[in-house]
């Protein structure tokens, strides 16, 4: 993240647009088990491994319960099965050949992506749109299919005047968003994330103040440590606070932890 987190900071800095359309396969139960196994075959699992994860995912039924009535079961040909171990993996797996589909930047984490890149110009928009086209089109030719209503775009830039050009999926234009949450880092001007991260820390700050009265100082600062701190601090290698607002917002909670401490 911190590479990726201080190429977009370049990009602000050179006061161009970057366009960065977030996009959501829709989803981890769209996959065909066939396509599964044929391409853990291509990646060089076979025999007994093979034979185990075909028997995790083939065979499988499933049916509805409501009050005192059950659908009839019916086999389940697609998915991995969310809440698993193996789930996560083998849907990486999966999508794992889509970044050699696209000329541009992609993020992937689990069932989500960003397309981004640095748009300077028409024939750079373009370039863009080509690549979130070839998304749809890998989707579609691998069983899947995106969601255009979950997917949105995103400019970045210190530009006064906003550079909005349309980006669409599958014909469903993208609408246009001032932060965009990825990696647990809202993507924006900083003050939204400031302001997140600060609210979930005061909040463990006083769940933490009203469970630990009577206690040592000793465990206080441990508790600060290890619950409050990770929550205002969360990746700031990406994000480093620089404004003296923002600044400020971290410096009061902290403040305010060490009196509580005392």
């Amino acid at each position: 993240m911190r590479s990726r987190g201080h190429r977009w900071a370049k990009v602000a800095q050179l006061g161009v647009h970057s366009g960065a359309p977030n996009s959501t396969p829709e989803q981890n139960d769209e996959v065909p088990h066939q396509w599964l196994l044929s391409k853990l075959q291509h990646h060089g699992n076979d025999g007994e491994v093979l034979g185990w994860l075909k028997n995790f995912l083939v065979g499988r039924s499933q049916f509805v319960r409501f009050g005192g009535a059950r659908s009839e079961p019916c086999e389940v040909t697609s998915g991995v099965i969310q809440g698993s171990v193996l789930g996560p993996l083998l849907f990486n797996i999966y999508v794992s050949d889509l970044p050699t589909a696209l000329k541009t930047n992609l993020v992937q984490y689990a069932d989500d992506c960003t397309v981004f890149r640095v748009v300077s110009c028409q024939d750079e928009v373009e370039e863009l749109q080509d690549d979130l086209a070839l998304v749809d089109i890998w989707c579609t030719n691998n069983g899947m299919r995106l969601n255009a209503k979950k997917c949105v775009a995103m400019d970045i830039s210190h530009a006064r005047q906003p550079w909005t050009p349309q980006y669409k999926i599958s014909g469903v234009a993208l609408d246009y968003v001032c932060t965009q949450r990825l990696f647990g880092v809202h993507i924006s001007r900083w003050n939204h994330h400031v302001d997140v991260q600060r609210k979930k820390a005061v909040r463990t700050l006083r769940f933490a103040a009203r469970n630990l009265r009577g206690c040592t100082q000793r465990v206080k600062r441990m508790a600060y440590l290890t619950l409050v701190k990770p929550k205002l601090f969360y990746r700031t290698p990406a994000w480093h606070p620089w404004t003296k607002a923002n600044i400020g917002k971290m410096a009061r909670t902290q403040n305010n932890a060490l009196r509580r401490k005392t």
